[in-house]
């Protein structure tokens, strides 16, 4: 691997690190640049810290934040007897559900198992039974096309374990005399080394997973050919988590697109308001209207007439005209009231 390559995996591994870290550290090379070794790759560059932990530092206000979304949720899902949501239609898979948050403004860490913060979901190939049971204890039932489908056409990881005990060993289960079995674990025990997508990428992880299926050949041993579909599907595996992570790319570029035209349409909202400042008439209108309001009550308008002329007069040019000639025309009614009644009382006295 060279050392461009070596400089943008550390950066892809540690790009939500503090800022102070060595961004562009050139790792030493080892077996792990030539095949896929993360254990080699962590024993050639690792270095030892035997400094006290006083470079720690606590959450700042956006873990906070994130954190408190999080507490809340647990809250609810305590006081919903442990479960906050369930997806009882989905099948769980790699792609099976959108990308998820828990708040995502302010997330720099993503990923949630699910389409929503603490929402579970079904997982059948362990055992249909077992799904069954757990929705049903909270209130809903399997949806009845997985229920179908798994029932007659997949078969589980219980139903082969349950096929490969003998009557012998069924009787000590049941019993309880042997716990811990097989069929207990529904989904398996399968712990994945995720350090190496960060490490090598996932392109790199598939390349190297075909060539071990094309050197898995004849003889076409039981071993081999369980061997060779296992491969099969750890690529099929891959392939998938790739093609999640397109579908999150491609959907937060297009939540960026959004956000982009919204902020161009408020822009050209802005500009439009600036070249046809249409709400001056508005106004102009609103002010004549008081100012008639504050005559009838006994007042006089001292404040309103000026302002509706004005603006009134600044609307003439605005698409607006016809209402800014309004407001001029009602609020110079107004004024002729108003200098007429002043007349009359100067007669009068």
């Amino acid at each position: 691997m060279h050392s461009s390559q070596k400089r943008s995996t550390f950066a892809a591994l540690n790009h939500l690190n503090n800022d102070s870290m060595e961004m562009n550290k050139v790792f030493k090379d080892g077996l792990w640049s030539k095949e896929i070794n993360v254990s080699d790759f962590v024993y050639t560059n690792i270095t030892p810290y035997e400094g006290d932990a006083s470079f720690l530092a606590g959450p700042t206000e956006r873990t906070k934040k994130v954190w408190n979304e999080c507490l809340k949720a647990l809250e609810e899902e305590r006081a919903n007897n442990g479960v906050r949501s369930l997806d009882n239609v989905t099948v769980s898979t790699i792609t099976s559900h959108k990308a998820g948050y828990i708040d995502r403004e302010n997330e720099l860490i993503v990923g949630l198992q699910t389409d929503e913060l603490l929402r579970r979901a079904i997982k059948p190939y362990g055992g249909i039974k077992v799904v069954e049971k757990a929705c049903h204890e909270n209130g809903v039932e399997v949806d009845e096309k997985v229920k179908d489908i798994f029932t007659h056409y997949r078969k589980t990881h219980n139903d082969g374990v349950f096929d490969a005990y003998t009557e012998e060993i069924r009787s000590f289960r049941s019993l309880g005399f042997l716990t811990g079995l097989p069929d207990n674990y529904a989904r398996g025990r399968i712990i994945g080394d995720y350090r190496r997508l960060a490490l090598y990428g996932i392109d790199r992880l598939i390349e190297a997973k075909q060539e071990d299926l094309r050197n898995i050949t004849s003889p076409m041993t039981d071993a081999r050919i369980r061997l060779r579909e296992e491969v099969a599907e750890q690529i099929k595996a891959l392939k998938e988590i790739k093609e999640k992570e397109r579908i999150k790319a491609e959907n937060e570029a297009k939540r960026n697109l959004e956000k982009e035209l919204h902020k161009q349409r408020m822009e050209e909202l802005k500009q439009a308001r600036r070249a046809d400042p249409v709400y001056l008439a508005w106004i102009s209108l609103g002010c004549s209207i008081l100012a008639w309001i504050t005559l009838v009550t006994g007042f006089l308008p001292i404040i309103f007439i000026p302002a509706a002329l004005i603006t009134g007069i600044k609307a003439l040019k605005t698409s607006k005209k016809n209402v800014a000639i309004a407001s001029i025309i009602t609020t110079g009614v107004l004024v002729l009231i108003l200098i007429a009644f002043g007349i009359l009382g100067s007669i009068l006295a």
